[in-house]
């Protein structure tokens, strides 16, 4: 109950957002049929390995370590497992190629070298669907945690690409960030952002198939709830297209998604250090870097509307 006192101020803002009524709780009450599950409950991370990709093969881009661990008493008791994966960055260095320190897990599978397909057994979803976990990270100002999708189609051509001419829009990289948080000035810990892409960028001004990324964004501070917390976050792609995010089944925001979400997309969750020029402009300049930053996830579902 306390969480959503907390939040009456920010539903009251987004309480007259058109056709963004359908929520998690209504989902399940029609009878939409869970599709996928994982409660983490595995013995080794090379079980785990068998599922989830961890870390991508980029090591580069990628040094954090991914942990399996025990529960502790405080997560949602609801969720039937004593098991919980951890995303841990740091201890950090001083980076020469300007990139950060990230931590991952996708629901590739298990990347296979040679010819295509190389991720053969890559869980991809299609909306509409609803998808929930329950996450905590650490509160830090050079937090930067992630719960989304991704196009499952760029991740098996990656690096490359394939495109028609002119690219047809599921040749496009489409990413949802359903939670995105924890990098804006001010209080970190109560910090919702989220995006939608059309085409993730490539680093370039031309974009994956020659095509500019748009987005639609939403940055939200929530005095009153601390959102690094244990929370259900929830990503719900409507039937009519809309992409509406919930915390703790309570609406925070919806956007309508783009032409190029007409293809499958894999789950991720991420922690990463943002990049020190991101806090530059903070009076005093950026803080200390912490210890570690971490990422917490317990029971990811995934649900589908019936027939």
């Amino acid at each position: 109950m306390s969480k959503l006192l907390g939040l009456m101020a920010v539903l009251g803002l987004v309480a007259g957002v058109a056709g963004c009524d359908h929520d998690p709780a209504a989902v399940r009450d029609q009878g939409w049929t869970e599709v996928w599950e994982d409660t983490f409950d595995y013995t080794s991370l090379d079980q785990m390995d068998d599922v989830w990709e961890l870390n991508p093969p980029f090591s580069t881009y990628f040094p954090g370590e991914v942990q399996l661990l025990d529960n502790p008493a405080d997560t949602d008791p609801s969720d039937g497992t004593d098991r919980m994966v951890r995303l841990r960055t740091g201890p950090f260095q001083t980076r020469s190629d300007g990139l950060w320190d990230w931590a991952m897990i996708s629901t590739n599978g298990p990347r296979r070298t040679g010819t295509e397909p190389n991720y053969p057994d890559a869980r991809s979803f299609q909306g509409p669907l609803y998808v929930e976990a329950w996450v905590r990270y650490t509160e830090n100002r050079h937090t930067w945690p992630a719960f989304w999708m991704f196009s499952a189609r760029k991740n098996e051509l990656w690096p490359g690409e394939s495109c028609s001419s002119p690219p047809l829009p599921q040749e496009l990289t489409a990413e949802w960030d359903i939670m995105e948080n924890g990098y804006s000035a001010g209080e970190t810990s109560s910090h919702f952002f989220t995006a939608i892409h059309r085409n993730t960028s490539d680093g370039t001004a031309d974009g994956w198939c020659g095509i500019p990324d748009v987005q639609r964004t939403d940055s939200q501070q929530m005095p009153g709830t601390t959102l690094g917390d244990w929370h259900l976050w929830g990503g719900h792609w409507r039937t009519d297209g809309q992409l509406c995010t919930y915390l703790d089944d309570e609406l925070l925001n919806c956007e309508p998604a783009y032409d190029s979400f007409d293809q499958p997309l894999v789950v991720k969750f991420s922690m990463a250090r943002i990049p020190t020029a991101w806090c530059s402009g903070d009076p005093g300049g950026c803080p200390p870097l912490p210890g570690e930053l971490v990422l917490d996830i317990s029971n990811v579902r995934v649900l589908e509307p019936p027939g």
